[in-house]
């Protein structure tokens, strides 16, 4: 799947696997957090914005707020990324089809019909939308 979003930043993993985490203001997702392998990543931006490894040292005041198509692999870990100003239409495409369902009224996992009463313009908790109307009593609080 394509995302969209501006850079935040690229931080560094302490743990000595050589992971980074690429912070990402996602238009769809809001800020998140997208593990890759952190010195082929380096690599990649200085190659895109060039200026961005500095006497081998990374410096994210050249990518931040720059804007980008990107994609996860099946564990979440940054494939591969484009500019947007220079995205191929094929990747634009992809994105524009892959836009979230809309939000509103939520139904049993679109199983119900639009007039059954599971139908409720509420959150959804623990997984089940709440259903409008007062709570049924229980025999105990009929005395």
């Amino acid at each position: 799947m394509i995302y969209r979003g501006t850079i935040v930043g690229l931080f560094k993993v302490k743990d000595g696997s050589g992971l980074g985490m690429l912070g990402i203001e996602d238009d769809r997702r809001g800020r998140v957090l997208i593990p890759c392998e952190g010195s082929a990543t380096c690599r990649m931006l200085d190659t895109v914005y060039p200026g961005t490894v500095k006497d081998g040292t990374f410096h994210n005041d050249a990518i931040e707020g720059e804007r980008i198509y990107y994609e996860l692999d099946s564990l979440g870990v940054l494939l591969a990324f484009a500019p947007v100003d220079r995205a191929p239409e094929s990747v634009i495409a992809e994105y524009a089809q892959s836009a979230p369902p809309k939000k509103g009224r939520h139904t049993n996992y679109g199983l119900a019909k639009p007039d059954d009463p599971i139908y409720s313009v509420g959150p959804i908790v623990g997984g089940r939308p709440i259903v409008a109307g007062p709570p049924e009593r229980k025999p105990s609080e009929n005395n």
